[in-house]
């Protein structure tokens, strides 16, 4: 299946769920009454990007628990082929000719992205919000197989 195929099925199948989700959503409480949290019921989160935001991707995680025993330490990493330190070419009549030397990296590299330090509570939220994403994304590509 061509991958504009899949993306048409995909969004397909999205947005008839988005459909049957919209018909049973209720209006949002007004910021006054969301921050009385005593008698609210339900309250609103607004997500403000920081100026440090970017989106970067993820091959990989390394880390462990810090000395506390109440902190996870997450390093998320890509990996890719190395990039040459230093080149050298020939030059032709002040054209670049045929390469002589390369420099680089003998080793596939990690870099490392973000680091992310959480209590074990934040932890166990994150885990389980990957846990559903993943069920999700399961769930999807059955349907789109079904297609």
């Amino acid at each position: 299946m061509e991958m504009s195929e899949m993306a048409k099925k995909t969004q397909k199948v999205k947005g008839a769920r988005r459909a049957k989700a919209g018909s049973a959503r209720k209006e949002n409480v007004s910021a006054p009454e969301a921050l009385n949290i005593a008698k609210a019921t339900r309250i609103s989160f607004d997500y403000i990007k920081s100026t440090q935001f970017r989106v970067v991707r993820v091959d990989g995680v390394h880390g462990g628990i810090a000395p506390n025993a109440n902190t996870i330490q997450m390093a998320l990493f890509s990996e890719r082929a190395p990039i040459p330190k230093r080149e050298t070419f020939k030059l032709k009549q002040g054209r670049l000719g045929d390469i002589i030397t390369r420099e680089q990296r003998d080793a596939i590299i990690r870099e490392v992205e973000i680091e992310a330090l959480m209590d074990l509570s934040t932890a166990k939220r994150v885990a389980n919000w990957l846990n559903e994403k993943i069920h999700a994304a399961e769930e999807l590509q059955k349907e789109i197989e079904e297609l």
